[in-house]
């Protein structure tokens, strides 16, 4: 059976997934005198606005991470629920083995095995970093959200030039986002990591889904090695009817007569 740690690994894989592309232009010169703020404002236009940007909160995805971290290559599948505000529920399945961990806001849980117990700090903590490390929420919502934002110039990422800015959550943890100076699409993501490293995400192969433009494939570095990958499979947006799919179940899972 998976470890809480093991578990989290597979889960951060899919975080950054939702990391969205752009189509207008823009040239270095003129993004050279940007300051964060209006190239994030920037992002958001090109991306589809602020309803398409919305709408996207309200989602559900499907995806397979491949996890390479601990020196053996694994495979999951990953379906993601979301809605606007902190609520997230993420079912994986490793193996034989299927695990679902959620939260409403008020209180974060997970059921393996037919048990539904309160999360353990490290699935907790991946929930956290799936909502501070949401791109497009943080392209929308940096200032809401508590996380402050700077620019410190253009730099390199994978051979492209991009505008580099500095991510001050409000936990005082720090990270970095870098997006295309020709293009505005986010290239690579860049937080505190679940297990006490730093983890950054690479983005590429775009497509045009639900009125937003998304990753389809990311790259998962830690401490500059690569750990994960993930492949989308699956995007609906606006497709979240219920909150109670958030909330803590009662029998989800449970032993055959437990209910």
């Amino acid at each position: 059976m998976a470890s809480p740690r093991t578990l989290a690994r597979f889960l951060v894989l899919p975080v950054a997934i939702l990391a969205l592309s752009s189509r207008l232009p823009a040239t270095p010169d003129d993004g050279a005198k940007l300051d964060a703020v209006e190239i994030l404002k920037r992002t958001s236009d090109v991306l589809g606005g602020e309803v398409a940007l919305r709408r996207a909160f309200d989602s559900w995805f499907e995806s397979i991470a491949i996890d390479s971290g601990a020196g053996s290559i694994q495979r999951s599948r990953v379906r993601v629920y979301q809605r606007a505000g902190p609520r997230v529920r993420i079912e994986t399945s490793i193996g034989a083995e299927r695990i679902v961990v959620g939260t409403n806001g008020r209180e974060a849980w997970f059921v393996r095995s037919g048990i539904v117990a309160d999360a353990p700090p490290e699935l907790q903590q991946t929930l956290r970093d799936y909502q501070r490390r949401n791109v497009y929420r943080l392209v929308l919502e940096s200032e809401r959200t508590g996380v402050q934002v700077k620019s410190r110039g253009i730099e390199n990422v994978g051979g492209k030039s991009a505008y580099a800015i500095d991510l001050v959550y409000d936990a005082g943890e720090r990270g970095s986002l870098w997006i295309d100076t020709l293009t505005f699409l986010p290239l690579a993501a860049e937080s505190p990591g679940s297990i006490a490293t730093r983890t950054r995400t690479l983005f590429d192969d775009y497509r045009a889904v639900c009125g937003v433009r998304m990753s389809y494939h990311s790259v998962t570095e830690r401490d500059g090695k690569r750990v994960g990958e993930s492949l989308l499979l699956y995007f609906e947006a606006g497709a979240i009817n219920a909150d109670s799919l958030f909330d803590r179940p009662r029998d989800l899972f449970a032993p055959r007569g437990a209910r």
